[in-house]
C-alpha cells in the first residue's frame, strides 16, 4: 500500500492553510498562532532539558477512570496525567499512558470528533529547517484526526517513553532526551492498533487539564546535564 503523505503548511498571521491528505485538498484561513498548527512528537536537537535539569518522568500506578457517560462511545485524555481511557457505554474498554503537547504547543482542551482516520501515512513539519519545531518526516501506522490545523491522535514509534512528564523535557530510563509532542496526542503503537480499530468517524472526544487530583510528587533531585547530550533522531 502506498503511504499517504501530510504536508502540514503553515506560517503566523492570517494566511492560507494548505492540508493535503492523499488526493484531497483542504485550505483554511489561519488566524491561530503557530505553536496551534500541528502535533508531532520528538524535536531532533532541540529538546534538551533546562540547562542543569535532567528530570526524568515518574512511573506512576494507573490513574483511577472517571464517571463518563453511559451510553456510546467517548475518548478522554487527561493532560495532568497523560492518560487515555476508551469508554464504552459508560465502562472503560481500554486505557493507555501518553504523551501530549509540550509546555508552548499545547494540546487543545474541550470536546472533539474523530472526523477521519489515516493509515500508513508521513507526517511533514509544518516549520522549515533551522526552525527549533521542525522535525524531520515521521511515518504514522495510524491516526484518528479530531481538530482542524493538524490534531490527531497517533502513533508514535520513534518515542521512547509515554506516561506522566513525559510532555515536558525530560531524560528517558534510557538515557534518550526528550519533550512532549507539537499539540497531538501521541500512543503506544499497540494501543493505538486497538484505538483505531475500536474508534469509528464521529467518536466523541474529551480533553481535559484533569480527571483529579494530581498525584503529589516529590519534585526530582536536580542534577547537572551531560553535555552535547541529545534524543535519537525520529525515523
Amino acid at each position: 500500500m502506498l503511504a499517504r503523505v501530510i504536508p502540514l503548511v503553515f506560517a503566523v498571521g492570517s494566511i492560507a492553510s494548505l492540508l493535503l491528505v492523499g488526493h484531497a485538498n483542504i485550505s483554511a484561513l489561519s488566524t491561530l498562532p503557530i505553536q496551534q498548527s500541528i502535533g508531532n512528537s520528538h524535536i531532533p536537537g532541540s529538546d534538551l532539558p533546562p540547562r542543569g535539569l535532567t528530570p526524568t518522568p515518574t512511573t506512576t500506578p494507573t490513574p483511577a477512570p472517571p464517571v463518563a457517560p453511559a451510553t456510546g462511545k467517548l475518548l478522554l485524555i487527561d493532560l495532568a496525567h497523560e492518560w487515555l481511557w476508551a469508554f464504552q457505554d459508560g465502562h472503560v474498554v481500554y486505557s493507555t499512558p501518553v504523551t501530549t503537547g509540550q509546555p508552548a504547543l499545547a494540546t487543545p482542551v474541550g470536546t472533539f470528533n474523530v472526523q477521519y482516520t489515516v493509515t500508513d501515512t508521513w507526517f511533514t513539519s509544518a516549520w522549515q529547517p533551522g526552525s527549533p519545531y521542525y522535525f524531520a518526516p515521521l511515518f504514522v501506522h495510524y491516526g484518528l484526526y479530531f481538530r482542524d490545523y493538524g490534531f490527531f491522535i497517533h502513533d508514535a514509534t520513534w518515542r521512547h517513553q509515554f506516561g506522566p512528564g513525559t510532555n515536558v523535557p525530560h531524560t528517558d530510563a534510557d538515557g534518550t532526551h526528550e519533550t512532549g509532542s507539537h499539540g497531538c496526542i501521541e500512543v503506544p503503537l499497540t494501543a493505538m492498533t486497538w484505538l483505531y480499530h475500536w474508534a469509528t468517524v464521529g467518536t466523541r472526544i474529551s480533553i481535559v487539564p484533569s480527571t483529579q487530583p494530581a498525584p503529589v510528587q516529590p519534585p526530582p533531585a536536580p542534577k547537572h546535564a551531560l553535555p552535547g547530550k541529545s534524543g535519537t533522531q525520529p525515523v
